[in-house]
This record gives structure tokens, sequence and C-alpha cells, in this order.
């Protein structure tokens, strides 16, 4: 084989890998985004251990991230999904997601809402992301 040949094949095979990498990320933010719709920036934001609170239903969970979903732990349902908790009380509703400390994090597992929230502001905790959906 020339060494012309060689250098032609290796070009192309770099080539199709690089179009085979983008389309695969293309794909998955594509499923990212039809699964979760407008709630797509809580999922990206949003990483494992935060705390999500819908202040519409009164409700907080704290977020287990896998690399395709969002689970939340919820002291009424133990592994409940991101687009079931927020749509909950319908269309309207406001998620607010803060970044805790890990030792912070086993105190509110035992809190109820308003216990998590006067704890959130004494801990002058992180606000990550809030998102309204009207």
């Amino acid at each position: 084989m020339s060494k012309y040949l060689k250098y032609t094949l290796l070009t192309l095979a770099v080539i199709i890998h690089i179009y085979l990498i983008i389309g695969l990320i293309g794909l998955y933010g594509m499923e990212i985004e039809d699964h979760y719709g407008g709630l797509q920036t809580v999922y990206y934001k949003s990483k494992d251990d935060d705390i999500i609170i819908n202040e519409t239903t009164k409700e907080f969970g704290v977020v287990k991230k896998s690399w395709r979903r969002i689970y939340l732990w919820t002291p009424m349902n133990e592994n409940d999904g991101l687009y079931g908790f927020a749509y909950k009380a319908g269309n309207n509703f406001r998620l607010k997601v803060y970044r805790l400390d890990k030792e912070q994090l086993q105190k509110i597992r035992q809190m109820n809402y308003k216990e998590v929230l006067y704890f959130i502001d004494k801990e002058n905790s992180e606000l990550i992301l809030e998102f309204e959906n009207n």
C-alpha cells in the first residue's frame, strides 16, 4: 500500500469518527429535549444531591441524576421523576434548585417544607436555578 493511500484512509477514518461523535452528541441532546421539553434547563444545570423546591405545590426533593434522567427523593415518594414533580399542580409552576454541602443534606431528609426553606435561608445556600412555567 502506498503512503498516499494510507494517509487518505487514515484521514477518511478520522473524519468519519468525528461525524459519528457529533451525531451521537446531537442525538443525546435531542433525547433530553424530547423527554423534558422546557425542563431541560433544570436537567443540565442540576447535579446530584441538589435540593429542588416546587413553590406551587410546597414540596421539595433531592436530585439523583443519571446520564439520561433525573430522579428525585421526596418525603412522599422515594423515587419521583422531574416531570411528575414539576407538573403535579398543573402547567403553572415555579421551581428553585439549591446546592448544599453533603453534611447538610442528611439533615434535610428529616425536615418538612417550611423547615427546609428556613434551613436554606439560614445556611446561605447557593441558588443554582429559578425556573417558572406560565
